[in-house]
C-alpha cells in the first residue's frame, strides 16, 4: 500500500507555500494498522546464509569528538565509548574466520540480519533472575558497531595522498578489495531490514550466548521474499503449509478425506504453486492429528 501526501497548493506564493506546508506537517495523517501491507519475513523458515557467534563486551559507539594531536597539531576524532573499537574488532575477527574456514565471499546483494546481544549479568540482575536487558548502553548504539564489524573496514583516501591521483585511485581500489575478501558483507548499505534485534543477558534465551557476545545471522533479502520459488524453504509446519497453496480439490474436501481415512498418509511434503493431492493429505492429516505446529519433512518439487 503507498501512502500519497496531500497535495501542496499550486499558484500562491513562495511564503503561503511554505505556510501550507507546515501546516499540513502539523496535522499528521494517521493509517490504521489493518490498511497497511507488511512485508513477513518468516526467518524461521529459512536457514541463513551464514550464522556466526562472537564473544567479547558489547560496546556502543559512542559520541565522535574532535581531538588534537598536541606533538603533530593534527586533528582526529576519538570514540566516547572505549570499548567500541575492541568489540568492532572482535566482530571483524569472527567474519574474517568464517570466510577463511568456509571459503565464504562478501554478499553483495540485499541481506536481513538478525542479532542477539548477550549482555553480561550484573551481581543484582543475576539475584532478580532477570532475562532482559534494559539499561545502557542503548540498543541502537550497539547496533551500529555490529553493522561497523560485518562490513570491509574504510579505507582512507589520505594513505595514498604520496601518490600520483591516477595511481592512488587504483590502489585504494585494490586494497579495499583485499577488505571485502575478509569481510560477511560487501558494504553495510545491503542491510534492508532487521528480523531481531534483541538484548539480553547472558544464557537467558535459547539464541543468547553462554558468555557476553553477540549471535549474528544473516539471510538473502530474496529468500524471504520468495521462498518457495527460491527452493530456500528449510522447515515448514502443518499451518504454514495451508497458507502457502492450496490444493486442487480444496482444503475443506482434502480435511474431510483425511478425517475418515483410516491411515494417515506419511512422506515428504511438496510444495510449489499448487500442491498434489498425496502431499495435501499428508498436511490434512497432520493438522488433524497433531495440530497446526506439527513440524513437516520437505521435498524439492520437481
Amino acid at each position: 500500500m503507498t501512502i500519497t501526501p496531500p497535495k501542496v497548493r499550486s499558484g500562491v506564493s513562495k511564503a503561503n507555500r511554505t505556510a501550507d506546508i507546515q501546516n499540513k506537517a502539523a496535522r499528521p495523517h494517521f493509517v490504521p494498522s489493518r490498511r497497511i501491507e507488511h512485508w513477513p519475513m518468516r526467518t524461521d523458515l529459512v536457514d541463513p546464509v551464514v550464522a556466526f557467534g562472537v564473544f567479547g563486551d558489547p560496546s556502543p559507539e559512542g559520541s565522535h569528538d574532535p581531538m588534537r594531536n598536541g606533538t603533530t597539531g593534527k586533528l582526529y576524532v576519538k570514540h566516547s565509548s572505549e570499548g567500541y573499537h575492541p568489540w568492532r574488532d572482535a566482530i571483524a575477527r569472527a567474519s574474517h574466520q568464517v570466510t577463511r574456514t568456509t571459503g565464504w565471499s562478501a554478499i553483495n546483494e540485499p541481506v536481513v540480519v538478525g542479532v542477539t546481544l548477550s549482555m553480561p549479568h550484573s551481581a543484582a540482575s543475576k539475584k532478580r533472575g532477570d532475562t532482559f536487558h534494559v539499561t545502557t548502553p542503548d540498543l541502537d548504539k550497539l547496533l551500529r558497531a555490529v553493522v561497523d564489524g560485518l562490513s570491509p573496514k574504510p579505507v582512507k583516501a589520505a594513505d595514498f595522498k604520496h601518490m600520483p591521483t591516477a595511481v592512488a585511485k587504483r590502489a585504494r581500489q585494490q586494497v579495499m578489495e583485499q577488505h571485502r575478501k575478509l569481510s560477511v558483507l560487501h558494504d553495510d548499505d545491503l542491510i534492508v531490514g532487521f528480523s531481531h534485534v534483541v538484548k539480553v543477558y547472558e544464557g537467558e534465551m535459547p539464541d543468547a550466548l553462554s558468555s557476553p557476545g553477540a549471535l549474528i545471522e544473516l539471510w538473502r533479502a530474496r529468500d524471504l521474499l520468495d521462498p518457495i520459488g527460491r527452493g530456500a524453504l528449510a522447515r515448514v509446519t502443518a499451518l504454514d503449509a495451508m497458507g502457502m497453496c492450496e490444493p486442487d480439490a480444496g482444503w475443506p474436501a482434502v480435511l474431510a478425506e483425511a478425517a475418515a481415512a483410516r491411515t494417515p498418509p506419511e512422506g515428504p511434503v511438496v510444495i510449489g504453486a499448487t500442491m498434489d493431492h498425496r502431499s495435501a493429505l499428508i498436511v490434512a492429516s497432520a493438522m488433524l492429528l497433531g495440530g497446526p505446529s506439527t513440524p513437516l519433512a520437505l521435498a524439492t518439487a520437481a
